[in-house]
């Protein structure tokens, strides 16, 4: 689980504390935000920093140097933790809120932590040689602009709230 082709480990267990503590702190801020009907962005935020922090320890996980260490370490608790909060959090916000507003956002911020997580704590490279080292900044900023963009502007030309009419009345 690496941008990275080299096998060199990338462990930063100090760096990961941070940074995770630091997200935590982000999504618990985040749940109050934009709490109008069919705009759950709070709990949007929330689940995607908790979603992405998942593939953060998923990746710890994974350095882990054998089977039975992965199975007793804390990286498998938090990793499953922030898997079930975080899927918890995503349906709240569906039940919560328009999907066309929320999964662009909770999309965005589950691919983007873990972009940044490996960059800011396992160090891992931005770019590579040639084409590849101005194609991959140049696609994560497309797919995560687009997201981004679908989340912000959501339906254009279709109100909050349908009509209550239903068919029956317009016939009459």
């Amino acid at each position: 689980v690496s941008l990275s082709t080299t096998t060199e480990s990338t462990q930063a267990p100090h760096g990961t504390r941070v940074f995770s503590l630091s997200l935590l702190i982000v999504a618990a801020l985040a749940l109050p935000l934009d709490r109008a009907p069919g705009r759950a962005i709070g709990l949007s935020v929330a689940s995607g920093v908790t979603l992405g922090l998942s593939g953060i320890f998923a990746k710890e996980l994974a350095n882990a140097p054998s089977l039975a260490a992965a199975l007793t370490s804390m990286d498998l608790l938090l990793t499953l933790a922030a898997n079930i909060v975080g899927f918890a959090l995503m349906q709240g916000a569906l039940q919560a809120g328009r999907g066309v507003v929320i999964v662009p956002i909770f999309s965005v911020l589950s691919n983007l932590v873990p972009i940044v997580g490996g960059i800011l704590v396992f160090g891992e490279p931005m770019s590579g040689d040639g084409v590849a080292g101005l194609l991959r900044p140049l696609a994560i900023v497309l797919a995560l602009g687009g997201a981004g963009l679908l989340g912000a502007l959501g339906e254009i030309g279709v109100p909050l709230h349908a009509d209550a009419h239903s068919p029956q009345d317009s016939a009459r």
